[in-house]
């Protein structure tokens, strides 16, 4: 299922309610996709931390057993709850193994356990990004870099959350520091968020 750009924001908002059972991000924007990826992480599990509710899984176990994928997203978690299936730096041998997965999903995509992925940028004749775009149980997201207007209300919808008041012109002072860099921009503004206290 092929997220359009003007529904990304809302999809990620709502994706712990969405009827899937994993998400593909892809693209060569790298800083979009991890701040992305760290979002979609923290709906589907609380406390990231917690090694009962998230297991990483690098592609290089998973080309080593067919199987893991598959043995990890059916495990139920010791303490109950949904499990994140984490895979970063993934490539098209995955692709194979989400099929088998969706053969055997009950008639609810939305699982216990949740499959994140992230990936560099794939061609459309990937058989992992045709995979997520033709399954519509599986969400995927391009990650392309953001433009001027997107980073603006980014930052605003920070700052609007933080109680600090701004104007135009500290938009476009915050925007000339930080760049476009979404992971950055939060970072700091988390920083000065703190720094000025009750003062905003």
């Amino acid at each position: 299922m092929k997220i359009p750009n003007f529904k990304i924001q809302q999809f990620i908002t709502d994706v712990a309610n969405e009827n899937i059972f994993g998400c593909l991000l892809y693209g060569p924007e790298e800083s979009v996709a991890n701040y992305r990826f760290n979002v979609i992480a923290k709906r589907i599990v609380a406390d990231l931390a917690d090694p009962f509710s998230v297991v990483s899984i690098s592609k290089e176990r998973l080309k080593e057993n067919k199987s893991v994928l598959f043995d990890e997203f059916y495990s139920i978690s010791m303490f109950g709850g949904r499990r994140l299936i984490s895979i970063k730096d993934s490539d098209n041998s995955i692709a194979e193994s989400l099929d088998e997965i969706s053969k055997n999903l009950s008639n609810s995509a939305k699982e216990n356990n949740f499959i994140l992925i992230q990936a560099s940028e794939l061609t459309p004749a990937s058989s992992l990004r045709k995979f997520a775009e033709n399954n519509s149980h599986f969400a995927s997201i391009a990650c392309y870099e953001d433009d001027e207007k997107t980073i603006k209300t980014f930052i605003e919808a920070i700052l609007k959350k933080s109680q600090i008041a701004f104007d135009s012109d500290v938009i476009m002072s915050l925007m000339n520091k930080f760049g476009k860099n979404r992971l950055i921009i939060l970072n700091e503004l988390e920083k000065l968020a703190l720094f000025m206290g009750e003062d905003k």
